[in-house]
């Protein structure tokens, strides 16, 4: 990853000479980052000496095999250097620094939107209990945990139906539920573009990350 991390640092910088060239940067007040693996955003902010926020957002080397292209020393000296660092949440924040977090460091989640985007008919009240989980397939996001909570339920005398959206190792996680005889009562849906449309159907939406 060290000689693929100096070719994405090398086109990156191309493409930041080129986007300098196109932009009116009189008009920009500050660069937003919103990944922890190119250093593309403040090397521009930098250059153009403006201020730069960097948006922690994905466990890159756990769930996506991703590795920062300066390297994971270089590049968390880096980051503590922008004007504000954000992360998703402490998970995200402890695998970036090991060690001691940085004071300019803080934790915002996700899952902001807006109540309108939400609304829906009440559902009948002998609809089945609809629970929905969204995201990265992977043991950290707790889909497993999930569909064992599902059998829970069954076991206390609630019928639900759970749905899955997301991609990954959907493999494992069918065959929990094949093992759990909830094969009629877990449903894959693969990637969702918009994942309202999902919330929209749930009574109950899950987050499970570890």
């Amino acid at each position: 990853h060290k000689v693929l991390g100096i070719f994405r640092l090398a086109r990156n910088y191309i493409a930041m000479r080129a986007i300098e060239k196109r932009m009116n940067t009189s008009d920009l007040d500050c660069i937003y980052s919103n990944s922890s693996i190119s250093p593309f955003g403040f090397l521009l902010a930098k250059k153009l000496s403006i201020p730069h926020l960097w948006h922690l957002r994905e466990s890159a080397i756990s769930q996506y095999n991703l590795f920062p292209d300066l390297g994971m020393l270089l590049v968390q000296k880096i980051v503590s250097k922008s004007i504000v660092v954000i992360a998703i949440s402490k998970t995200v924040a402890r695998e970036f620094y090991k060690k001691e977090l940085p004071k300019n460091l803080s934790i915002i989640y996700d899952g902001l939107f807006w109540k309108q985007e939400l609304e829906r008919k009440s559902l009948p009240d002998n609809t089945q209990l609809t629970i929905a989980i969204v995201g990265l397939l992977h043991k950290s996001k707790g889909q497993a945990q999930a569909i064992r909570a599902l059998q829970l339920l069954r076991e206390a005398g609630v019928e639900a139906k759970l749905l899955i959206a997301g991609t990954g190792d959907e493999g494992s996680l069918q065959t929990l539920a094949d093992e759990l005889e909830l094969q009629h009562n877990v449903k894959f849906l693969g990637y969702v573009n918009d994942p309202f449309s999902i919330y929209q159907r749930a009574n109950i939406v899950l987050m499970c990350s570890t």
